[in-house]
């Protein structure tokens, strides 16, 4: 067992705001049962850096051991609201399957779950977001142990990134998500949208990789709701990285650029590979455009993800976490999602993907406690062993599937005081031979209202 320490690789540029969301790991000790023999380190995965390409030297991975763990432990226990694992991105994803989440105060369990038990995964460089209940919890350690064969038939355990998450006094919420992504020349392999996906996975064929074409002045945009921006996230391509230097991030109110500043200008300078860069100007905008200073052809734009963040309490907002589960004959996890956040005074539109009959959502207003008990909880005691329920069980709504999914639709009442009203959802899907239950389950989503 190897004890690794390694500081956060994250670089600032301009004058910083206080960030609201704290990731706790880097600040820690990480630990592992065994290793895979590959150069690989605990703590690459509490360096900062979410690049899952094995050969960058930023993911780790167990010997193929039943029972094999990995954890990180900081100093001094304290609030933690969430514990978000990514995935190695370039092979082998199907080793992050079957395993255990703890959290614990000192050597106190005061959170588990398990996750894809029965044949699924954590996609390949993907992130998986676990929610802490209620208002979070006191912890100082997080551990994460697998419970048996994976899809791969081994028992490794891998992952890129563990982050500890601590919440600040104010919600960090990426309006860019909602966003109109443009840019200069289009690839129908690295379109503008893809940079504003959600997905910070830059590996370059994993298709989530916006590039321009080498255009001189060739430009990259994002038009949003307008808003105090706090925060601008910069997440780069990490394979296949052909150079992103020299550019301008400028913020725009309307026509007007309000704040902008050059990058990387100096030769041999470019966006690192191995971390966001994270800008905070504060100023109100409605846009974010970055664009290429090269006076000639030759030089290119290419980000995996551009976060746009406001730090509001009352910004509504829409994140999902958790994972669903399969059953017998369900070869496709299903999924919750949607394209929209609740709003006052719209309706917000929610799809459960592979439903091949009918879909039951419901929609808590806790995700600490429901009518069956605790959450989160396992439903294996009403007949559904490898899935978990998320929400409590407030209201619900029934829709038949068409065309494999089902859609939902949730009026949000146009009244202030609804203003940073939390929700939380999930969805069943209705599968009569998959279990006892007859009835596999999603992912959760946490929607807050606002404006």
């Amino acid at each position: 067992m190897v004890m690794i320490r390694h500081a956060a690789a994250i670089a600032l540029y301009a004058t910083c705001l206080s960030a609201q969301e704290t990731n706790l790991a880097p600040t820690g000790t990480a630990t592992q049962s065994s290793f895979a023999g590959f150069g690989e380190q605990p703590g690459y995965a509490i360096d900062g850096n979410r690049d899952g390409y094995w050969w960058n030297g930023s993911t780790t991975c167990t010997g193929n051991q039943l029972g094999a763990w990995w954890q990180v432990a900081w100093p001094n226990p304290g609030p933690l609201h969430e514990v978000r694992i990514v995935n190695r991105a370039d092979c082998c994803g199907n080793r992050l399957a079957n395993f255990r989440v703890e959290v614990k105060n000192g050597a106190t369990v005061v959170f588990a779950q398990d996750f894809h038990t029965f044949g699924s995964h954590v996609p390949n460089g993907k992130l998986l977001r676990v929610l802490m209940p209620g208002t979070g919890v006191t912890a100082n350690t997080i551990r994460i142990t697998n419970l048996g064969t994976t899809p791969e038939f081994t028992n490794h355990l891998q992952f890129a990134e563990v982050e500890a998450i601590r919440n600040g006094p104010q919600r960090e919420v990426n309006v860019a998500l909602q966003g109109a992504a443009s840019q200069s020349s289009n690839s129908a392999t690295a379109p503008a949208p893809r940079a504003i996906d959600g997905d910070t996975n830059g590996l370059g064929g994993a298709g989530s990789v916006a590039i321009t074409g080498t255009e001189a002045g060739a430009w990259w945009r994002v038009d949003h709701q307008r808003v105090r921006i706090d925060k601008i996230n910069l997440w780069p391509m990490t394979y296949g990285q052909a150079g992103c230097r020299n550019f301008r991030v400028a913020v725009f109110d309307g026509t007007t650029e309000v704040w902008g500043q050059d990058l990387f200008t100096a030769a041999g300078s470019s966006l690192p590979r191995t971390a966001a860069t994270v800008l905070q100007p504060g100023v109100t905008g409605n846009a974010v455009k970055i664009t290429s200073l090269a006076t000639a052809a030759g030089a290119r734009l290419e980000f995996a993800e551009v976060e746009v963040i406001r730090f509001a309490n009352t910004a509504a907002d829409v994140r999902t976490f958790g994972a669903g589960c399969l059953g017998t004959g369900v070869t496709t996890v299903p999924a919750l999602a949607t394209t929209g956040v609740p709003r006052l005074g719209t309706s917000l539109v929610s799809t459960v993907q592979t439903v091949p009959g009918a879909a039951v959502l419901v929609t808590g207003l806790s995700n600490s406690a429901s009518a069956l008990g605790a959450l989160p909880r396992s439903l294996a005691a009403v007949g559904a062993p490898h899935c978990w329920l998320l929400t409590g069980l407030d209201s619900s709504q029934v829709a038949l599937g068409a065309a494999g999914s089902a859609t939902f639709s949730l009026t949000v009442p146009n009244n202030p005081a609804l203003n940073g009203l939390l929700l939380f959802q999930q969805a069943a899907v209705l599968v009569p031979a998959a279990n006892a239950l007859g009835a596999v389950v999603t992912n959760g989503m946490r929607l807050t209202v606002g404006n």
